[in-house]
């Protein structure tokens, strides 16, 4: 089936990353001697205003290319265990931050936007957590023994079931979190990052 997953995927990475980048230097000159230049987080505004608009746009393309192709694969998405998380994420995480950044007034605040850039992150993940499990919800195989099927109703060939990540995958996840935030703090701290005033 052909989707516009990729281009989603390909816009949606660079609008988290730049959210991110925009987080990081409205909140490190605060707690660092590191000052950012008010061009340089104006460029990153304007950056992720635009990649939200084409976040949006994307989306909206995909679900007209859903609705093209048949009712039951738009139906997972308006009316699926997810729909609501779906485009709830779509307006907290992409449309409110947009608007947020759309108003000089607004973005110029920097509490507005450390709020659009963490609603940026939060709205991408819970959106591409969301595709992740729609595909799980009709298998493509046919119902092995043992096999969980989630929201296909029980068979003879097939267990109900759920997966629950363990506190050893947990722990893995939030080591890799801490290592890359350590490494950050390092190369803050170490590295000579300190505007120079040219005489």
């Amino acid at each position: 089936m052909r989707t516009l997953l990729a281009p989603l995927f390909l816009v949606s990475a660079l609008a988290s990353g730049v959210a991110l980048l925009l987080l990081v230097a409205v909140i490190l000159p605060r707690f660092t001697d590191l000052k950012i230049a008010q061009n340089t987080q104006e460029s990153l505004v304007k950056m992720l205003a635009i990649l939200l608009v084409l976040n949006v746009v994307v989306v909206v393309a995909e679900i007209a290319v859903l609705a093209f192709r048949g009712r039951m694969l738009l139906s997972i998405i308006n009316e699926g265990p997810y729909g609501l998380a779906f485009w709830g994420a779509i307006a907290i995480g992409a449309i409110l931050p947009l608007v947020m950044l759309a108003y000089p007034g607004t973005r110029r605040k920097g509490s507005t936007l450390v709020l659009a850039s963490l609603l940026s992150l939060v709205g991408i993940f819970i959106t591409r957590l969301i595709l992740l499990l729609q595909g799980k919800l009709y298998p493509n195989i046919a119902y092995p023994y043992g096999m969980t099927v989630g929201a296909i109703p029980q068979t003879v060939w097939a267990t109900m079931g759920s997966y629950t990540p363990t506190w050893i995958e947990a722990a893995v996840s939030a080591g890799v979190l801490a290592a890359g935030a350590l490494l950050f703090t390092f190369a803050v701290k170490i590295l000579p990052l300190k505007r120079e005033e040219i005489a």
